[in-house]
């Protein structure tokens, strides 16, 4: 995909802004945008805290920049609408609770968005890509071949005999 500005972020946001206001949701003013070139773990986070007096205000929504080289323009406003819906007042501390898919499901159904919980397979594909761009060690179990990407020394990396695999037991080795 070509590049994904942070006007395109504004312009995406605003178009999210009026759709879930046109269900009936509000998303309050002042909601920083910010586009994060750290985050590998996420396609985006809505950040919520509570105040003094108990009152939850959404405060910040990212995207991370690492997939956008292997996502769509439409994929990238999918996964802006997901995390416009946890900035609706309802959703606040919901996670991905009762309230929010039933937000997702309307907004799915009146703008034909692909709004779920969690990924498929297929949609991690630009994830894959893009963790494994930035590898430079792996560490496998011998037993089940899982495999954990590393990009910094750890001591998993310079050590893995010391280390087993939770799920099924087996000893890591280096890739």
């Amino acid at each position: 995909m070509a590049e994904y500005s942070m006007a395109d972020f504004r312009n995406d946001f605003e178009d999210c802004k009026k759709q879930l206001a046109d269900l009936g949701y509000e998303l309050q003013d002042g909601i920083n945008l910010v586009l994060n070139n750290r985050a590998t773990r996420r396609f985006g986070q809505c950040s919520v805290r509570r105040d003094y007096y108990g009152k939850t205000h959404c405060y910040k929504i990212e995207l991370s920049t690492k997939t956008f080289p292997y996502s769509s323009k439409a994929e990238i406003k999918n996964t802006l609408m997901h995390e416009c819906i946890h900035a609706v007042p309802e959703c606040h501390f919901d996670g991905h609770g009762k309230i929010w898919k039933r937000v997702a499901n309307e907004v799915n159904e009146a703008y034909g968005y692909k709004i779920k919980r969690c990924s498929d397979r297929e949609d991690k594909e630009a994830y894959i890509k893009a963790v494994e761009e930035r590898t430079n060690y792996i560490v496998k179990c011998s037993k089940c071949g899982h495999e954990w990407h590393y990009q910094r020394m750890s001591k998993c990396v310079k050590h893995p005999e010391l280390y087993t695999h939770n799920n099924c037991g087996g000893h890591l080795v280096n890739a």
